[in-house]
């Protein structure tokens, strides 16, 4: 997924805090008293199956499209291949399914452009959202991943505000704007209506398919009951960390008064939208431009 653009910088579709008895995830807003006998601790490290969110299969069920510009999503022959576990997280990895999205999409003339993915998250058989099974009778809280992951990459249209270099391509390119790719989360309705927009940051070596430059993106997700906002992340060494504070989000947002907690479980609506700030494609006169999306899944992370 290498931005064919950009060393980025990321965001991680929303940063990420891990699960655990040290960890941030569980203790925000919501996750009630400690003391006693009681104890928050989460599952232990390496215990929890990673869940496959978006295996790059198009259907009319599992497609992207475009929320503040146009877009059109239609089935790629590139493909991420397989990935390695990150550490702390489950051994084994859910199988990723040949192919990925290739969604051909113009510039909007704003400062990050949105992908609404119309497939469920978390819904399938025994899972609740992006909320990890409770690690025994002791914890008072929910506890949700620790980060989402995906490999993306990024071709530039025929008439780009900036010429992009052909892929795969050499660095380096012009900064983008902040953040240069994320993912944001909405649930609920109402008062309680959350809007969660994390930040990705590169990790690991971009994988060449056909004609496309995958980089891999890890996207740190903020602890249960944080409130709506965006959160900027750091990923380094295999540890995850929550650093930023909640903020308005940049320019568009998927639902901009949204006020509530960040509570993604599947008793409530769960929308996932993925985010490009590439001003090279975000302006008007940039057509033609392809997002390859593929291999998205949420996983436990280190404890």
């Amino acid at each position: 997924m290498r931005f064919l653009f950009a060393p980025i910088f990321l965001i991680a579709l929303v940063g990420i805090a891990v699960a655990g008895c040290s960890s941030t995830n569980g203790t925000g807003a919501g996750s009630g008293p400690r003391g006693g006998n009681v104890s928050n601790q989460g599952p232990a490290s390496g215990t929890v199956p990673s869940l496959l969110i978006d295996g790059g299969i198009v259907g009319p069920a599992s497609m992207y499209t475009g929320f503040n510009t146009s877009a059109s999503d239609a089935q790629g022959a590139a493909d991420a291949g397989a990935d390695t576990p990150t550490t702390g997280s489950y051994p084994s990895l859910p199988a990723n399914p040949p192919g990925s999205h290739a969604i051909t999409f113009n510039g909007n003339n704003r400062a990050q452009i949105l992908f609404a993915y119309n497939g469920a998250i978390g819904q399938a058989a025994g899972q609740n959202g992006l909320v990890m099974p409770p690690a025994g009778p002791g914890q008072i809280a929910p506890i949700n991943y620790g980060a989402v992951v995906l490999f993306e990459g990024l071709q530039g249209g025929v008439n780009p505000l900036v010429p992009i270099p052909p892929t795969p391509a050499p660095s380096p390119y012009p900064q983008p704007t902040y953040p240069a790719v994320a993912v944001e989360f909405v649930g609920g309705s109402g008062s309680t209506q959350f809007d969660v927009r994390v930040g990705c940051a590169t990790a690991g070596v971009p994988i060449v398919s056909l004609t496309v430059s995958f980089e891999r993106y890890v996207c740190d997700l903020p602890p249960y009951g944080a409130l709506s906002g965006a959160y900027s992340t750091t990923y380094s060494g295999g540890k995850f960390a929550t650093n930023g504070v909640p903020g308005t989000l940049q320019d568009a947002a998927a639902s901009g008064n949204a006020t509530g907690q960040f509570t993604p479980t599947s008793l409530e609506p769960l929308a996932m939208y993925a985010v490009l700030g590439f001003p090279e494609l975000t302006a008007t006169n940039s057509t033609g431009n392809v997002l390859s999306l593929d291999y998205i899944y949420a996983e436990q992370g280190t404890q």
